[in-house]
């Protein structure tokens, strides 16, 4: 847990900050194949990771215990850039208070008002984990396992793709 998150503990995507939020939903699914020999046993070969999927439930709110003043059209300002990143594709790191996410892709955003409320957004955001592959050959993935260094970012190396 970085100190940020201790001083402020709100849900952040990118530069977004999500001020209450109200669920956080986690997962992880990884797909086990198994095959079946001489047609008698079956062994599990693989173990597929599938990329992690987020989905956060909160609200952007005009003012709050971290943001005091009101500042009008915040809320709406707060859902055009997760609009903007969500169609230009930009990768953002998400900070939740469970866990920090690298690289995570907007899916979906939905946004609710009330008219008795316009001074707070509710927000439905799903969100993807990028998914880093080496391209090609078992050799390249060898290369990249023997030349591992903690120093070295070896995701250079390779294409993104979001899954």
């Amino acid at each position: 847990m970085s100190l940020l998150t201790l001083i402020d503990p709100r849900t952040r995507i990118g530069p977004i900050v999500i001020d209450y939020s109200e669920q956080e939903e986690h997962g992880i699914d990884i797909e086990i194949t198994s095959q079946v020999i001489e047609g008698v046993v079956q062994v599990t070969d693989h173990a597929i990771v599938r990329p992690q999927v987020l989905r956060i439930e909160g609200r952007v709110l005009t003012f709050s215990r971290w943001r005091p003043v009101i500042i009008p059209g915040f809320a709406k300002r707060s859902y055009l850039k997760l609009e903007a990143a969500a169609r230009l594709r930009l990768p953002m790191i998400v900070q939740t208070r469970l866990k920090t996410y690298p690289s995570m892709l907007i899916g979906s955003v939905k946004a609710r008002t009330t008219p008795n409320d316009y001074q707070s957004l509710m927000l439905s955001i799903e969100m993807r984990q990028i998914v880093t592959t080496f391209g090609g050959s078992a050799e390249a993935a060898a290369f990249a396992s023997d030349m591992a260094d903690p120093g070295v970012d070896l995701g250079t190396l390779g294409g993104t793709a979001a899954a």
